[in-house]
């Protein structure tokens, strides 16, 4: 924007790769034209809006005036749902409707940083609001809080013997999850996918305990599977 302002030349595919990097303020938009709070996300940034008037401004198309205006102006998206595979974000959403049901699920890689031990997390919305959120950041502090917002007690995850996910003990990963399963046609959704790194006592990631890893190698053979159809 400022060089646009400035006429600074930018690299031939300066334009494309904004366009793409602003299209998840679209497709991840609750009915609401908030954001869902995943990982680290400060529940003070919420707002899809900011997003589409960036992306408005720069290439002029009517999806991205859509969610700039709240729906007041341009037209949604031909996508209702919406698939994010290397991020392993899905989208399922009913209509482009403030009143209409929406589900976030989680089913991506783990990452490096700010990071929770979430996977196979959905977040709900319907008829005007969250039913099933997530918690966000608290803080960067190792206290008993810090664990519980990043651990799977904080999201709706499974707890195995009182244990939760420890994939920041070191797993390998592979991007796209190839154990991630996704369809979307113009009569249903379905995402299905899978946890197997583990279970540890301290779900969380920060710090490190050398006990944890002996933990999870005990139960290396316990698997959770999401669908949601």
């Amino acid at each position: 924007m400022i060089a646009k302002y400035n006429d600074l030349p930018l690299p031939d595919n300066f334009g494309p790769n904004l366009e793409k990097r602003t299209e998840p303020f679209v497709y991840l938009a609750k009915p609401d034209f908030t954001l869902p709070i995943v990982n680290d996300w400060n529940p003070d940034i919420l707002s899809a809006a900011l997003g589409g008037k960036a992306g408005y401004f720069n290439f002029k198309r009517e999806d991205f005036k859509y969610i700039a205006t709240r729906g007041r102006q341009g037209n949604p998206p031909k996508e209702t749902s919406y698939a994010f595979p290397y991020a392993g974000y899905y989208v399922m959403r009913q209509k482009w409707d403030p009143q209409s049901q929406y589900l976030l699920f989680d089913g991506g890689y783990f990452g490096s940083s700010h990071q929770h031990e979430d996977k196979l997390n959905f977040i709900l919305y319907a008829y005007g609001r969250t039913l099933i959120g997530d918690p966000g950041i608290y803080q960067y502090m190792p206290d008993e809080f810090e664990a519980y917002f990043r651990g799977p007690r904080g999201h709706n995850s499974i707890i195995v013997d009182g244990k939760g996910q420890c994939r920041f003990l070191g797993v390998d990963e592979r991007i796209p999850d190839p154990d991630t399963f996704w369809i979307t046609t113009n009569k249903f959704d379905l995402v299905s996918g899978w946890y197997k790194d583990g279970f540890s006592t301290r779900s969380s990631s920060s710090g490190s305990d050398e006990g944890r890893e002996k933990d999870r190698k005990n139960r290396e053979n316990i698997y959770h599977r999401r669908t949601i159809f």
